[in-house]
């Protein structure tokens, strides 16, 4: 409920009259500041100058006047200077009187505009306290956040660990120790300084208050994210190690046996080794909101400013690695969706190899043969033609596949260029041209014929750069 105050002469209406007193007060002493500067002048001059004119001072009914030569270089007449004068110390005395007579006027009220300045000083500390308890709680739910989001980041490392990777280093394992920690890498020293930090953040949120502080347990934590740039550095090792090991079957099933645990909850291996990386965004957002609500004077405000800053590095250069995984991912999509392959294509996958784009492309054989379309998969050196085929899937829905006929390679050598649109050749065609074979494909569309030259294209480019980076290092060495 609002306060009413209980006095006739409500503070608003005496604050407005004294706001307006104070604006008169200003247009008059803007009216005084042009009377002395009308007024001012240099003394010493003005005394030196009555000296030298005593002569020609007249005296007319107390009035000055000045007379002679020089009249006419001064800017005043003495009549206006007192004018002027008058006028100010009129201004003055009135001013003084209606001081008094506000004051007089004030006086029964000093009470109630006490009062009235404590309710209006009161109502805007309560609104600050409002606006900072909101902050507070705010602040108390993100870190509780944070918590319940450590914790089931723990709990997914540790089914990874439990279910898969201690029954792999079991004697008679399905695969080989060397694979083992290829496909694993340091995820256990992951597990093990997570756990130790889940225990100091739940131990702050059980004993929180206002003033309690996260951003040295993190700060901590920046520490250690050497470990997590090791791990996301052999990523792409272990996704190819992954999937060389799928070819044996025994591996294979016990996958399949491991996705009907239900800790597993169904999820690819592939997709829970993924985590790791995640979880470096995952802490970049919950400490960047743990600190846009943390007040400034906050005792943890600069160990929050600060640990956002060093995850933000790791960030980026995580970023970076992810892309390469991201792409080998795409590249073992591919290699599952491929079905006839031949020992050529079983390992498409490698840690230098990028999935660009798919389509297909007629191939153009030559006038005494029967051009034929193939749907191809392009990477970054090597061209898949396939024939797409429908299948259904354990479940009786339809997927496609594609069945591999051949593989085209092209390396730094290789030389892409569009044909010349004439009566003898197919329209919108291109050729690929390498050492030995030279090859001529056809697309539906102009459009079509550009996308592909210029994948091509960049492709042999990237070809060309790390082959002259492979030949400075071998330079360098010598």
């Amino acid at each position: 409920m609002p306060t009413t105050l209980p006095f006739d002469l409500q503070p608003f209406a005496l604050i407005s009259m004294l706001r307006d007193e104070i604006q008169c007060a200003r247009l008059l002493l803007d009216q005084l500041e042009i009377a002395e500067e009308f007024i001012s002048w240099d003394h010493e001059s003005d005394n030196q100058w009555r000296e030298d004119n005593k002569k020609n001072i007249v005296d007319v009914d107390d009035e000055e006047i000045y007379s002679g030569d020089d009249f006419a270089s001064k800017p005043f007449d003495i009549a206006s200077v007192i004018k002027v004068q008058a006028q100010v110390r009129g201004w003055l005395a009135r001013r003084q009187v209606a001081k008094a007579i506000l004051l007089l006027k004030m006086q029964p009220h000093v009470n109630q505009i006490v009062r009235a300045q404590a309710f209006v000083r009161g109502w805007r500390q309560r609104k600050q306290y409002t606006e900072l308890k909101r902050i507070l709680d705010k602040r108390k739910a993100v870190a509780i956040e944070l918590l319940q989001s450590e914790q089931a980041y723990v709990d997914d490392l540790r089914t990874i660990v439990e279910v898969y990777l201690n029954p792999l280093r079991k004697p008679m394992s399905t695969i080989t120790p060397a694979n083992v920690k290829s496909i694993f890498s340091e995820l256990e020293v992951i597990l093990n300084y997570n756990a130790l930090l889940l225990k100091e953040v739940e131990t702050k949120i059980q004993a929180w208050c206002s003033s309690q502080c996260l951003g040295p347990i993190f700060i901590r934590l920046t520490d250690f994210l050497k470990v997590y740039t090791q791990y996301v550095n052999n990523f792409p090792k272990a996704l190819t190690t992954l999937n060389a090991c799928k070819q044996k079957a025994t591996f294979k099933a016990f996958l399949t046996e491991c996705r009907t645990n239900k800790r597993v909850a169904d999820k690819d291996l592939i997709s829970q080794l993924q985590m790791p990386i995640q979880r470096i965004p995952h802490y970049v957002s919950h400490l960047t909101d743990l600190l846009n609500y943390t007040p400034e004077e906050h005792q943890d405000y600069a160990n929050l400013k600060i640990a956002v800053a060093k995850v933000k590095e790791v960030t980026e250069y995580v970023g970076k690695k992810k892309e390469v995984a991201e792409n080998i991912q795409k590249v073992l999509k591919v290699q599952d969706k491929l079905v006839g392959k031949n020992a050529e294509v079983q390992n498409l996958a490698q840690p230098s190899r990028r999935y660009i784009c798919k389509g297909p492309l007629m191939t153009v054989k030559g006038s005494d043969k029967r051009n034929t379309t193939a749907y191809y998969f392009m990477f970054n050196d090597l061209l898949v033609a396939t024939k797409k085929q429908k299948a259904k899937n354990k479940k009786g829905k339809k997927k496609s596949i594609y069945k591999f006929l051949h593989t085209v390679a092209f390396t730094p050598k290789t030389v892409v260029k569009t044909c010349p649109e004439t009566v003898y050749t197919v329209p919108n065609s291109f050729q690929l041209i390498n050492t030995t074979k030279q090859y001529t494909f056809a697309c539906e569309s102009q459009e079509e014929r550009q996308s592909w030259v210029d994948n091509f294209g960049d492709a042999i480019n990237q070809l060309i750069d790390h082959q002259r980076s492979i030949n400075e290092r071998l330079a360098e060495t010598k």
